[in-house]
């Protein structure tokens, strides 16, 4: 008798709309998981490879060529002077720029990490520099020094 009063006309209107909640949640939940964060939960904790980002063609290693500025030189850039006009002032105080080698590599980080800095938990830089020459510079050549230093950051 219980059975049949529950299948009564008047339940299962009352019960469309629950219904229709159901069917219209379900979507929903499979959009949500196409989202980057479920994928990047896939690729990292579960290990789904299909759901990994395709890597970047960075070019791992690079050696740029760059004038470092001495300390008084820098207070001056900081106080709004051009670059030139103050390693030129800092020369005349006996301050002399330096020619840097840099080799600058490109990490690779372990899935785990990608996840932690996605979540920005890791603040681990992507380039790691390491000087591989160091030598002041001599001659009146700091113009087009600088003019190389400044295409290379832009």
């Amino acid at each position: 008798m219980r059975l049949k009063s529950l299948l009564r006309p008047a339940s299962v209107v009352l019960a469309a709309p629950l219904l229709m909640v159901t069917a219209l949640t379900v979507p929903a939940t499979s959009a949500a998981q196409d989202s980057a964060d479920f994928r990047q939960y896939r690729c990292t904790v579960l290990g789904e490879k299909s759901a990994c980002p395709k890597a970047s063609t960075a070019p791992a290693d690079r050696t740029e060529v760059r004038v470092e500025p001495g300390p008084y030189a820098l207070y001056l850039m900081h106080l709004g002077q051009k670059a030139d006009d103050a390693i030129e002032e800092a020369r005349g105080i006996g301050e002399r720029p330096l020619r840097r080698t840099v080799r600058i590599t490109t990490r690779q980080f372990t899935p785990m990490e990608a996840h932690e800095r996605y979540l920005g938990r890791l603040g681990a830089p992507v380039e790691v520099q390491q000087i591989l020459a160091e030598a002041p510079i001599e001659t009146d050549a700091v113009q087009a020094c600088v003019t190389l230093a400044e295409s290379t950051r832009n």
